[in-house]
């Protein structure tokens, strides 16, 4: 893979065949939401969430991350502010696979029965 000439690399179908990937899903459906490229994929509660943990941890006013982030900036506003919000999705989303996995459980035993 780290081959500087491109016709030397592994193709992705070798990658995806390599030992250390058997058992892992490649597929995109498994990655939803992440990595996050836009603030606007945030609802306004998260949003706001978000700007609070910044301006408590003194990263910077809410206008300069606002204005940071409606400029389409990639510095340390921005940085800051998508690994926030891309650790509160991921939260989220397995919050929401458990929930759907204890229900898919309960059901299975239902029918079980």
């Amino acid at each position: 893979m780290l081959q500087r000439d491109p016709k030397q690399r592994a193709s992705l179908e070798q990658i995806e065949g390599h030992s250390w990937l058997q058992g892992v899903d490649p597929s995109p459906a498994s990655r939803s939401l992440l990595p996050l490229t836009s603030h606007k994929r945030v609802s306004e509660e998260e949003h706001e969430i978000i700007l609070q943990a910044m301006m408590c941890g003194n990263i910077a006013d809410r206008d300069t991350i606002q204005e940071a982030l409606e400029a389409d900036r990639y510095n340390h506003i921005t940085a800051t502010y998508f690994l926030l919000a891309e650790r509160m999705l991921r939260e989220k989303q397995e919050k929401q696979g458990h929930r759907l996995s204890l229900v898919y459980n309960l059901a299975k035993e239902v029918q079980s029965r």
